[in-house]
């Protein structure tokens, strides 16, 4: 089963079984304190909250029906956006910190998944459905959206922008697609590859890949100017989830150790030298930076319970976002440090 479909089973699987109630308790959250958004089911289903790190404080987002997913910050840190859920819909909304106010961006008509915003302007990318097609679209906080592209036959998955938000990728049909915002399409095609995950480099010609390769999946670089892939995180067992960060941080997960639980490393990508940063024996998943490089959030499963994790490099500690006894809580993401 590919890394995206074990994502998606993941999240169906929230949504399907019931835990207890958890200490989250709802409070006012500091707006030039470091704050840590994520999933929790503290409510029954999973729904949003952003947590003040300094004062342990807790804002409860949403409350919708279903599981709410994709919770994504804005380059500015002043807006946090994710897919709300209905039993009958899926739409886009928007959370303003500041006013503590919701706004629905893309209503349901489009069918949105997999967004994300711009590293450098608030312009969201998603995928939409229309006529049974998808197609790669963009929004901005006054709801004007634009289709930059609409693939005939595909699946597309997972749009991101480049750093400086002039290109953005996407997973089509286990391959790389590169846009530009008008719409200009150009494919990587590595026809022995299937690209599972992926993260932009430094420049809008690099990219990090997940990718399968006969029987092992190993982390690549790929240099969209010639479609050059070369091996960067190889091992006997899975590599995945590579995230660089700038100029040469790159972090993943692999099973390298002992074959059976994902741990977190990061890679120096001049020196060649990696580092465990995570407990060995306990399983990682989704691994987020800051912003400005400072710290990494992950996702930690230990003895049936999903726990959201800070870990700030330069003191070397984990400090647990959410409670670890009991319940759900996902995909941890630091919020920008918000700008005037």
């Amino acid at each position: 089963m590919t890394t995206r479909k074990l994502t998606l089973l993941f999240f169906s699987l929230c949504g399907l079984i019931g835990c207890g109630a958890t200490d989250e308790r709802s409070a006012k959250v500091g707006d030039s304190e470091q704050s840590v958004a994520y999933l929790s089911n503290a409510d029954g289903n999973l729904d949003i909250y952003i947590k003040n790190i300094k004062s342990q404080e807790v804002n409860q987002v949403t409350n919708n029906e279903l599981d709410d997913l994709n919770p994504t910050w804005s380059f500015d840190g002043n807006h946090l956006a994710f897919l709300g859920r209905t039993l009958n819909s899926t739409f886009i909304e928007l959370y303003n910190v500041a006013s503590k106010k919701r706004k629905t961006l893309v209503d349901t008509v489009h069918s949105p998944t997999w967004i994300e915003f711009s590293p450098n302007e608030n312009l969201l990318v998603f995928i939409g459905t229309d006529d049974e097609k998808q197609s790669v679209k963009t929004v901005d906080l006054m709801s004007n959206i634009q289709t930059v592209y609409t693939s005939e036959k595909s699946e597309l998955i997972s749009p991101k922008f480049s750093r400086d938000g002039n290109r953005i990728a996407v997973i089509e049909n286990d391959n790389i697609t590169i846009l530009t915002k008008q719409g200009i399409k150009s494919e990587i095609v590595p026809t022995q590859y299937r690209i599972l995950d992926f993260d932009w480099g430094e420049s809008d010609s690099s990219l990090y890949v997940t990718a399968r390769y006969e029987k092992n999946i190993n982390i690549y670089h790929l240099d969209i100017s010639n479609n050059q892939l070369d091996l960067i995180v190889e091992s006997p067992f899975i590599d995945i989830e590579g995230r660089f960060f700038p100029p040469n941080n790159l972090l993943f997960l692999s099973s390298r150790l002992d074959g059976t639980t994902r741990q977190l490393y990061l890679l120096n990508l001049e020196s060649k030298i990696s580092e465990q940063l995570s407990p060995s024996g306990i399983e990682i998943m989704n691994p987020s930076w800051s912003s400005d490089g400072k710290a990494v959030t992950y996702t930690q499963y230990v003895k049936g319970r999903f726990t959201s994790v800070l870990f700030e490099i330069n003191t070397d500690t984990h400090t647990p976002v959410s409670p670890t006894d009991s319940g759900f809580h996902l995909l941890p993401k630091v919020r920008p440090i918000p700008r005037e």
